[in-house]
Parts: structure tokens; sequence; C-alpha cells
């Protein structure tokens, strides 16, 4: 029975993987219906290629396609083949890998490819070069990496002030910041949080962080921690990293920094200016399910020292054996982190490095940030539309002129999506840039080429010339100063 599963699995996932090329992005109605509101069955339907096709495949294809070329929505994926591939296997090894001594060998190498995402954003030899042991671990993204920073942070911190961090612990962060910085400073138990606002560039001030911390310090409160941000959801922007590194080194706090998004960007000659002192951060989180490509939940936690890890998170326990040493071993990934059971991640991102080799990751990235820099020059060509500052990473923020509002640009988006081509979304900026409705282009996937942004150009110019028309008055001809988009 196992071999003839086999067969017929494999048969179902290639074909859904390579029809996606020709696949429209937008939203299909659900396939939800009395098959999913049936009882357990007592006896089973041997049938898989049956329920494959007739449950699994209209189930998958409703809602938005997010591995579709046509996706620029929220930060696309792509579903890489060779790492659905390795999670496959590794489900079927079903081996044990968060101690060495249950499977050595794949603990090696899962410690490995930690290793070769240090190589390959520069983070492995910056940390070398100062004397450390670099290392991480794999999670299930950004959220839950940001979570063991936080308590690696504190507990490094605890260590180090064992007369004053008990209390008073502060962290600070900008309101660009994602949700899940704050969720994991509440879990933790921190609770001064200091969300500070942002400058022209959408950054972190650096003299805000730097008054703030002051002020804190005279007040008996012990700063610990700054997370800086390398591309934000909204526009891509990147917090001044090498600014934070200054502070962090000045005030002697923790340095994290969420490059869940634009992490893997630092691989890129032309994103290496903007993503300059990423290398030199405590932590890092970073998601190979974005910048590579990967599956959901393919995350990792990256730290320049080792033992910060360990301080924080090894449990001596009778019936867990220490790390064995050997060549490649490292240590045992359940005391670097709060997961005991999980499944074996480092596969599914050592498989496609070594098949494809880093390059090809590297040049789809470059590829993604030129064809942003093409979208950016093209809208600034159109009359009745502004681009919301210049792409820092792969992402353009674009709304219609004054006199337009939000609800013309809600207008706007809601067109460019009905025609289910292509599937963008839009975002409210900050008060300080105007606090107006924008409509963003995300891309990332490797699917996403020069002739889809071409397509996606077309229908927002042909979609931008039909709701100027129904304005009373187009844009660029009036201005309003009740008008929201009129705001600088």
């Amino acid at each position: 029975m196992e071999r003839r599963l086999a067969h017929e699995a494999p048969s179902f996932v290639p074909s859904w993987s390579s029809d996606l090329t020709q696949q429209d992005s937008g939203w299909a109605d659900p396939a939800i219906d009395s098959t999913l509101q049936e009882a357990v069955p007592e006896v089973g339907t041997a049938d898989l290629a049956a329920l494959l096709d007739e449950i699994v495949g209209p189930l998958a294809r409703a809602g938005t396609l997010d591995n579709a070329p046509g996706y620029a929505a929220y930060v696309p994926s792509g579903g890489l083949f060779h790492a659905a591939l390795a999670e496959w296997i590794a489900a079927s090894l079903n081996r044990y890998v968060p101690t060495s001594e249950t499977a050595p060998g794949l603990a090696a190498l899962e410690h490995l490819a930690i290793q070769w995402i240090h190589q390959a954003l520069g983070t492995g030899a910056s940390a070398e070069q100062s004397g450390f042991t670099p290392s991480g671990l794999f999670v299930t993204g950004g959220a839950t990496a940001t979570l063991h920073a936080v308590h690696a942070a504190r507990r490094a911190t605890e260590v180090a002030h064992t007369d004053s961090a008990q209390t008073g612990l502060v962290a600070y962060y900008s309101e660009n910041a994602h949700s899940c910085v704050s969720q994991a400073l509440a879990v933790c138990g921190i609770e001064h949080q200091r969300m500070l606002g942002i400058n022209e560039h959408m950054q972190l001030p650096l003299g805000e962080l730097a008054s703030a911390i002051q002020h804190d310090l005279e007040a008996g409160l012990t700063p610990f921690l700054v997370i800086g941000t390398a591309g934000d959801v909204r526009t891509g922007a990147v917090d001044d990293l090498q600014g934070l590194v200054d502070v962090r080194d000045r005030y002697n706090l923790w340095l994290h920094v969420d490059a869940a998004y634009g992490g893997f960007f630092s691989m890129c000659e032309s994103a290496q200016e903007a993503l300059r002192g990423l290398d030199l951060a405590n932590s890092i989180a970073v998601d190979p399910h974005k910048g590579m490509g990967l599956p959901y939940g393919t995350g990792a936690l990256l730290v320049r020292d080792e033992r910060t890890l360990l301080t924080a998170f090894s449990a001596q326990t009778s019936y867990i054996n220490p790390s064995p040493e050997g060549p490649g071993l490292g240590p045992n990934t359940l005391d670097m982190g709060i997961e005991y059971t999980r499944e074996f991640r480092g596969l599914r991102v050592w498989l496609p490095l070594k098949m494809l080799g880093l390059q090809v990751f590297r040049n789809n990235l470059e590829e993604m940030l030129a064809l942003c820099r093409e979208i950016a020059e093209d809208l600034a060509q159109l009359r009745h539309v502004e681009l919301v500052g210049q792409p820092t990473l792969s992402i353009c923020v674009f709304r219609l002129r004054a006199p337009c509002g939000d609800d013309e640009n809600r207008a706007l988006l809601d067109l460019i999506n009905s025609d289910g081509k292509f599937f963008l979304t839009g975002c409210t900026m900050p008060e300080r840039l105007g606090g107006n409705f924008v409509i963003r282009i995300a891309l990332l996937s490797f699917r996403t080429d020069s002739a889809t942004v071409h397509r996606l150009l077309a229908r927002i110019e042909e979609c931008v010339n039909i709701v100027v028309s129904r304005c009373k008055t187009p844009p660029g001809t009036e201005h309003s100063p009740h008008d929201r988009s009129t705001k600088p």
C-alpha cells in the first residue's frame, strides 16, 4: 500500500505546482460544503487519487492563490517544489532531530543549513571575526523567532546585571514594527514597552531612541532591548541598522532585527547599503518561506553568539543526555529553544540550496528589486498617480493624486483585483506620513516575472483611468484641503 500511495500523491502535487504559472491569483469561491461537515468515518476510503482530486484540490484553490505569478499582496512566498519534496522525505523519515543523540547525522545537517544561512547573509563571518560562534535554530516564522530573541535578551541581561535586571526591563521599537514584537514582549512579561514614532523615512529615529533610553536610565529602569526592522510589511522600509548598532554599543543593549521579509536581500549588491549593520545584530529573525520561496512554516532565528541561546533555554533533565561531541555536531536544539518535539525543518532548507545553489536565490531577489524599480518608474509616469516614497526593497506603494481620497483609492484597489488576474493589498500609512490609504505591490515569488509585471502595469493604468473618469474633479486639477490625500 505504501508504494501505491507514494505514486498517487506525487502525481497530484507536480500537476498542481506546474499549473500555478498559468493560474490567476484572485479570489475563488470556497468549495466548502457538506464534505467538511461529515462525521469521522468508521471505515476509511482507500482511493487517495479521488480524495485529492475531488476534495483537497478544490479546497486548496478556494480563496486567493498566493503562489501564482500575479499575487503581489502582503509578502508573497512561492512554495518551491524542491522544499516540498524535502518536507515529504523528512516526514517519511520521521526522525527526532532536537537531540544529536537520536539522529546525529540529520541534526548535523540541520546545523549546517543554519550555517549556510549565516554565510549567505554575511552574519557568520562577522560573528567569527569578533570571536563568537554564530548559531541559531529553525522555527515556524518571524513571530516565533522574535519570541525566542526577547527571552534570550532578557536572560542575557539578567546574567549580566543580577542586581537590577529582575524588574524594570525596558524594550524599544518603532510604530512601524510588526505586531509580533509587542506580542513577544507581552508573552515574556516585559511591562515597559517604548513604542516610538518614525522619521520621514519610516525609520526608528535614533535621536528619539537615545533620549528615551537616557530618560529611563535616569528613572532607575533597565533598558535592555532595541528591536529594529529590516523590511517593514507596509512599504519595505529598513531602519538605520548601523545607527541602531551604535546605540546598542553605547548603552550596552541587545539588538534584535526583524528581517523576516528583508533579511535575504542582504545577498544582493544593490540592497547591501540599506541593510548595512544587519550582520552586527545580536539576533535576527529571517523567513526562508519569504526570501527563499520555501513552504510556510520555515523560519529561522540567527544569533551572533551561540552561548546566548544555551544560557536562555538549556534545561538539564535526567531523561535527556547531553549533546554528544563530534565533527559537525552542534548543541541539542532543544537546549536552544522552547520546542522539544518538532518536525525536521532543516531538510527543506538544505535540499533546495544543495540542488539549486545560492546564486539561483540571489538572482531571483535581484530580479525582484529590479522589477520593483521598474514598477516605480512606470507608475511615476502616470498623470493621476503618485508614488509614496521610493522602494527600498521589493515593495512599491502608490495612490491616486488629490483630490482623490481614501474612498477612490480603495475603489481602485478593488477594481484592479476584480478580474482575478492579480491580487494586491492596501494599507493605511502612519499619521506622521499623512495617514492615507495607499496601494502596495509586493514582489517576491520566483513565479513573478517581467511579463507578469508588464501585464500588471497595464491593468493598473486601465483601472486608474476608469476610477478617475468617475471622479467629479480629476486628480491634479483641484486641491482640497479637507481630503486626507492632500496631506504631505
